[in-house]
């Protein structure tokens, strides 16, 4: 009978603890996150960008986001991965790393600062002033309290113009002030 408890107890444990996460993969997301830090502290040291740091901390970002997706700094990590390939150049990736924080994680703090990230990337970046006018009325429709709200107004009404015809228009407004 006791040998039959035992066997029992010995079960239920292996059970219990069966369910946790293992210490492995809790310490590889500590791992991948310290990387991370790391990386960020060796990027932000200069004020200039070094574009081999800025795709190795990208690759980071979404690396964890693949392998951590439920965590709560992955939208964070997909934010931030959108704005420096933004600040080098790759327009394209910033606009699918916002894409998946609109898809993924619409309850995310900065939700609306992405929203008008991506309208921003799209008139400034790629030129498509068809889907910056599309992000940014949307910004302005869900948002229209937010801190970047005037920002979105001001873009919309300038939304398409060359220098020169800003400078015109800036002239006119220039001579009725």
């Amino acid at each position: 009978m006791k040998v039959k408890n035992v066997f029992v107890l010995c079960i239920i444990v292996l059970a219990v603890f069966s369910c946790k996460p293992s210490k492995k993969e809790l310490t590889e997301q500590e791992k991948l996150k310290n990387e991370i830090v790391n990386i960020e502290k060796e990027l932000y040291k200069s004020e200039e960008i070094n574009e081999e740091l800025a795709i190795q901390i990208i690759e980071k970002y979404i690396e964890f986001v693949n392998e951590y997706p439920n965590d709560t700094i992955a939208p964070d990590y997909l934010f931030k991965a959108a704005e420096i390939s933004m600040n080098i150049g790759e327009s394209e990736d910033a606009i699918a790393f916002l894409t998946r924080i609109e898809k993924n994680y619409k309850k995310y703090s900065n939700y609306p600062a992405c929203v008008f990230l991506k309208a921003f990337i799209f008139e400034n970046s790629i030129g498509d002033i068809a889907m910056a006018q599309e992000y940014y009325s949307l910004f302005l429709k869900d948002y229209p309290d937010h801190i970047l709200a005037k920002d979105a107004e001001a873009a919309l009404l300038f939304l398409g113009m060359n220098d020169q015809q800003l400078l015109e228009l800036f002239s006119v407004m220039n001579k009725y002030n």
